[in-house]
């Protein structure tokens, strides 16, 4: 299989792995020693001159893959949108996950907590 290869403006040639949008995804190499490389996109400005908008970090990335993206095979995660506004499994209805949920609720809890206590510390009561 043929290697294709991005070619950044300071010279240094990034083995392309996939592609977004018709725009390539490349290997640019890792300034850590926990990471080989990082993968980046590269696209062009208005002028057709090319850049890469996440600059040295690369594209935004989890343990699991590119952000967004379901698993390696580089096809974007379903939304909203591509299901005719009906959630995927992984888009719960609403736009939370339960956590986010628990998370919200409990915050609202402790606001109104704080609230009561605020009030009956520094508010003096009429007797």
């Amino acid at each position: 299989m043929q290697k294709c290869y991005v070619v950044t403006a300071s010279g240094d040639k990034q083995e392309i792995i996939g592609y977004q949008d018709g725009n390539p995804i490349s290997k640019m190499q890792s300034s850590s020693s926990w990471n080989a490389w990082i993968p980046t996109l590269t696209v062009l400005d208005m002028d057709g001159n090319a850049y890469q908008p996440y600059g040295e970090s690369g594209l935004p990335y989890t343990a699991t893959g590119i952000a967004g993206y379901d698993d390696a095979s580089g096809e974007p995660e379903p939304t909203d949108s591509d299901t005719g506004g009906q959630p995927t499994p992984r888009e719960p209805a609403g736009g939370f996950t339960p956590v986010q949920g628990l998370m919200a609720t409990g915050g609202v809890l402790a606001l109104i907590g704080a609230t009561v206590w605020a009030t009956t510390k520094f508010i003096p009561m009429k007797k």
